[in-house]
């Protein structure tokens, strides 16, 4: 790692070692979000974190922020990381800052219409809290089960109500946060907000937000169906000039073919159509529902039934269902005047090679769409980095007809102009370099991103010019080059389930029969869909179901791309207990999801790891209750009256084997006292270097997962390495020196 182990444990101590997290499994999911890049950038970019932290105060994002700026280390904030534009994952390495433990502040003013609310608290559990008094958040994201409020101001994002609010940014009141500098900042007024609304964390850490919000009212969503994109533009036009509703948004017949098919329902009742959604607030929606009806005759379009409706809008959560049938996509995301709609989309598909474009499209309170526009691509194909000329066509002929990108996140730097505009660009590019001139807050993101130079050249002491993009961001989507190309660069699905046996033989190398078989799903799986399941227990990404489908994702590689080198890393995540039923069926995809993790699990377990050895069952007990049982409290003061059945842990420590038992590589010790603490069974014993007691050792784990150096690991101990067990121990005297 780039980070120097005496620095791991420096900044443990700052945040506590629990919130350090340095396992291999923690830092390949920590430098991921939706998104999926060709693998030729990570030859250029150094996307995988060296240690995460995760901050459940202002202090703790401070004192990271601060000992990182004090060492040059990057630092990379991070919320749901429920994007694909790559501002939520490493550029450099370095640290990233895992903002979701910032979830415990809401509060409500209902006399004023605004909330203060911590930056890690989910959408939409904000959303919940709210409709209880009455009150409802402008505009939320259609990632809203999953993102964070902090993200989504970060990002100055739009969503659904977006047709009546607009973007969240016009409704922050407040930010406070830690900048590029160290310093705590509080900003308050319009001027102060732009330096940070929308900038992705680039210029300082959001910690905590004050927000107007608004009166709830019920939702009413009418469907309607129309068979041209010239009738679709005619409904949004005519309804948003002629009422004021909550949100209008649309999808064309090739979204919804696609969605028929990924999710295997028989008939689908869009075909040939395209369809808008219109949502009004219930209270209001009488009085305009006649004028609706005629409106809809004399355009042509069918009111479809409230039934297919509800099931319509309750779908806006899962925009990208069809993703498993690439089993990548590549997108692009752009504004437009509402105006140019049908013109557009008919311009786009002249382009294409054959139809297979899904589009949806968000009207917006100043008269654009917001598009989402996606096909269907294959990530582990060797030609997939071309595929992203199918995004800069969407973007470059978005431009040609008086539109912008959504927004220019990392790789779309070249946009950041049209996207802020030149005045306030300028504005922040002056503020970056005051506040970051080496750019370690979050680099990449928004401003131009270094090239790929020794790392000595960013750390010299001297200012100097940034260097100019790198390779990696000159193969990016809004590389003008691409755009120039004039063509869409299509990539037809397989549906030859010879080619598609062939392609599974050769993208699972890892992992058995049952994972091979289910290689599609692993690569396609929607995580933006998983991660809607509830976190249980508040724990790190990586012990998620979305967390544990990114490392089976990983595992299946093999030796391409990020490969997982230690299913010991794994342990810590699968052996967490997946949702309830219940939770489960918040996320249509966990079915197949939970088929990926069971062939998972025992695709890792034949590799010597055991996933259900559990340390011996520990009591919490009160001194007074041990007390009166005679029973012997086994160090107190660490394990907080925690009784051990010694004879118990030997008998386990006994059956187990001796090569998945832990040993020190004496090495890389460095005398932190982590294991020792980590340790159920007090086997890992720390003098001058970490020891372990094969006698009370029960794999557990817990000393693997403490370690930040990688000193402690499973198998039998090599005497070359050994410094000796300690006295009383099987092995003592066997390898090295006998400790007294």
């Amino acid at each position: 790692m780039a980070i120097k182990p005496e620095d791991l444990e420096q900044l443990a101590a700052r945040v506590g070692r629990d919130n350090l997290l340095t396992s291999q499994a923690d830092r390949l999911v920590y430098s991921t979000d939706i998104g999926a890049p060709p693998f030729v950038v990570d030859l250029l970019v150094k996307r995988k974190a060296d240690a995460v932290v995760r901050c459940h105060t202002i202090e703790d994002v401070e004192a990271t922020v601060q000992f990182c700026l004090k060492r040059l280390i990057p630092v990379t904030p991070r919320a749901a990381a429920t994007s694909a534009l790559g501002g939520a994952v490493p550029k450099r390495a370095g640290v990233v800052l895992d903002l979701t433990p910032m979830n415990k502040r809401i509060d409500v003013d209902e006399s004023k219409l605004e909330v203060n609310v911590d930056a890690g608290v989910v959408v939409w559990d904000l959303q919940k809290r709210l409709n209880d008094v009455g009150l409802e958040l402008p505009c939320y994201p259609t990632s809203g089960l999953a993102a964070t409020i902090g993200g989504f101001v970060a990002m100055d994002g739009h969503g659904i109500h977006s047709t009546k609010n607009g973007n969240i940014g016009r409704w922050v009141l407040e930010v406070e946060g830690v900048g590029a500098d160290g310093a705590r900042f509080r900003a308050r007024d319009r001027e102060q907000l732009e330096f940070y609304l929308g900038l992705g964390g680039s210029t300082g850490v959001i910690t905590s937000i004050r927000l107007k919000v608004v009166e709830a009212s019920a939702d009413k969503p009418v469907l309607l169906t129309v068979k041209t994109y010239k009738g679709v533009q005619a409904i949004v036009q005519e309804v948003t000039t002629r009422w004021r509703p909550k949100h209008v948004m649309f999808h064309n017949e090739d979204f919804f073919a696609l969605r028929t098919e990924a999710t295997g329902a028989r008939k689908n009742p869009f075909a040939g159509k395209q369809a808008v959604l219109l949502c009004f607030a219930e209270k209001e929606f009488a009085g305009i529902q006649e004028d609706l009806k005629r409106m809809a005759a004399r355009l042509g379009a069918e009111v479809a039934d409230d039934k297919v409706a509800a099931e319509e809008w309750a779908a806006r959560f899962y925009p990208i269902r069809s993703k498993r049938l690439g089993p990548s996509l590549v997108a692009g995301e752009v504004f437009l005047p509402v105006k140019n709609t049908a013109d557009y989309l008919r311009r786009l598909y002249e382009k294409a090679a054959h139809r297979e474009l899904a589009v949806e499209g968000h009207v917006t309170d100043d008269g654009r769409v917001y598009f989402f526009i996606f096909t269907l691509d294959d990530e582990r194909r060797p030609t997939y980095p071309l595929g992203w000329a199918t995004s800069a066509w969407i973007l470059g002929l978005a431009k040609r007809m008086g539109g912008r990108a959504y927004h220019c996140g990392v790789w779309l730097q070249w946009e950041a102009k049209n996207v802020f505009g030149r005045v306030r660009y300028k504005k922040l590019r002056l503020f970056k370099k005051t506040a970051d001139y080496r750019q370690l807050m979050n680099p990449g993101m928004v401003f131009p991103y270094p090239a790929p130079v020794p790392e000595f050249v960013w750390k010299m002491k001297i200012k100097g010019p940034i260097p100019a993009p790198s390779l990696g961001f000159q193969l990016a989507m809004g590389n003008p080059i691409l755009q120039s190309q004039g063509k869409m660069m299509r990539y037809r699905r397989h549906k030859s389930l010879g080619v598609q046996a062939a392609d599974l033989a050769a993208d699972a190398p890892r992992g058995g029969p049952e994972m091979s078989l289910l290689s599609n799903e692993i690569w396609g799986a929607d995580l933006a869909s998983l991660q809607a399941i509830p976190n249980p227990g508040n724990l790190p990404m990586t012990k998620t179901v979305r967390g544990k489908m990114q490392l089976a994702y990983f595992y299946v590689r093999g030796k391409r791309g990020w490969l997982i080198t230690d299913p010991w890393t794994l342990k810590p995540a699968l052996d967490v207990a997946d949702p309830t039923p219940e939770e489960a069926k918040v996320a249509p995809d966990y079915a197949q999801a939970k088929k990926v993790l069971d062939a998972f699990r025992a695709a890792v377990a034949t590799e010597g790891v055991e996933l259900t050895v559990k340390a011996v069952e520990v009591k919490q007990d009160t001194v007074a209750v041990a007390a009166a049982k005679g029973a012997a409290t086994h160090d107190v003061a660490k394990s907080g009256l925690k009784t051990i059945d010694v004879v118990a842990v030997k008998k386990q420590a006994a059956e187990t084997d001796e090569k998945l038992k832990a040993w020190v590589l004496a090495a890389d010790c460095i005398v932190c006292n982590g294991c020792e603490a980590a340790c159920p069974t007090n086997a890992a014993i720390v003098t001058d270097m970490a020891r372990v007691d094969r006698d009370l050792c029960i794999a557990d784990g817990a000393c693997f997962d403490a370690c930040p150096t990688g000193a402690i690991r499973p198998g039998l101990e090599e005497k070359a390495t050994s410094g000796g067990w300690p006295k009383g121990s099987r092995l003592a005297g066997q390898f090295g020196k006998v400790e007294a």
